[in-house]
């Protein structure tokens, strides 16, 4: 009898622990294949919106090829001048037998043309190459090309006279270098090193500019390639100090200061000629500074200074057409570099100013110090 009193209490615990941890166990696995489920129909609903936004991404493309196949059609039927319905760094090339025929919108680098198979190259040219490319004799290889600069087989000439480019560059004869490649750019679809000789030059020329800052050609370069005077600047009319390339490479603007100094003047000037138009007036010498077109090319940016005797730049944006100057809501030194994000809400650039000082030294030798 006692024995089984002692027994009770632990089958009651056995028996308690069975009604509760069953319960709970099963609570716990419910609870689990319910966060499960959910997780389950989180995964489904974003994979709905992803064929959603896929969808729509479909259905806008479809609608930009179906406006772009109309927009050729239209350029098939009829004649387009450069840039008409085309929107912003959009290009139509029609090509045929003889290269191309019509072309409308951007500027591309360079417009391909058919060319003949290229005969073999004469031993002179090899032999230029070995004494610049591995023995680096530089004065030898131009012996070796000789006279093949001005053969009269284009493809020799052409060969020849991108040997003469190359040396001239690694031997810092930058303008001997640049004279060579217009006439290599004379050579137009002549094949020279597997290319057309003109996208020859218009590269050659592209690398020289980038590589000693002479980045308005460079822009000039990009945007149209040809090369033309269309502003001649000196002592009795002035100067343009910097110059900045609208982004259809149609027109350049900037800053310019009459022969007497006494104003600025922000001035736009077609690539094609023409006498320049006067956008703004700034009283002083060198008072505008950092131009630079928007990405559509409607308006161009510029800083103004405040005043000649307490310095600091002001921002001002002007309209290229018509509209009237608006001065921009803050102030800076002086900006170099300033570039217009392509959203057209942002600007990056250099911010600074100058700093003089005199330093006197004394006992440079044997030991250096300085006195400010």
């Amino acid at each position: 009898m006692a024995k089984n009193q002692a027994q009770d209490p632990r089958r009651l615990l056995v028996l308690f622990l069975i009604a509760t941890l069953a319960p709970a166990a099963c609570l716990a696995w419910l609870g689990w294949r319910m966060v499960e489920q959910d997780r389950i129909l989180e995964g489904q609903r974003i994979e709905e919106r992803r064929n959603q936004a896929a969808d729509l991404a479909a259905a806008s493309f479809q609608r930009i090829l179906a406006e772009a196949e109309e927009t050729l059609t239209t350029f098939s039927s009829t004649r387009l001048s450069p840039g008409s319905g085309l929107g912003y760094g959009a290009a139509l090339v029609a090509l045929g037998r003889t290269g191309v025929l019509e072309r409308a919108g951007t500027f591309l680098p360079y417009y391909p043309g058919t060319a003949p198979l290229a005969p073999p190259l004469p031993a002179q040219l090899a032999e230029a190459d070995e004494l610049e490319l591995r023995k680096n004799d530089l004065p030898g290889a131009l012996r070796a090309i000789g006279g093949l600069a001005n053969s009269g087989n284009p493809v020799q000439r052409g060969e020849a006279i991108l040997r003469l480019v190359r040396i001239e560059r690694k031997q810092g004869n930058i303008s001997q270098a640049l004279e060579a490649l217009k006439r290599l750019g004379d050579l137009s679809d002549t094949p020279v090193g597997g290319l057309p000789a003109a996208l020859e030059a218009r590269q050659g020329r592209a690398l020289i500019f980038e590589s000693i800052g002479r980045h308005t050609e460079l822009q000039c370069e990009l945007a149209s390639g040809t090369e033309h005077e269309i502003l001649r600047m000196n002592d009795d009319t002035g100067y343009m100090n910097y110059a900045a390339v609208s982004s259809d490479g149609h027109s350049i603007a900037g800053p310019w200061t009459d022969p007497a100094g006494k104003e600025s003047r922000l001035e736009v000037l077609s690539l094609a000629g023409g006498a320049p138009r006067i956008l703004f007036h700034s009283p002083g010498s060198n008072s505008i500074h950092s131009v630079t077109w928007t990405r559509d090319g409607r308006s161009i940016v510029f800083q103004k200074v405040l005043s000649a005797t307490n310095g600091g730049w002001e921002w001002w944006i002007i309209p290229v057409n018509e509209g009237a100057p608006r001065k921009l809501a803050f102030t800076s030194s002086l900006i170099n570099d300033l570039h217009i994000h392509p959203d057209g809400r942002h600007v990056i650039f250099i911010d600074g100013a100058d700093k003089a000082e005199i330093w006197a030294f004394e006992n440079l030798q044997p030991t250096l110090s300085a006195k400010k």
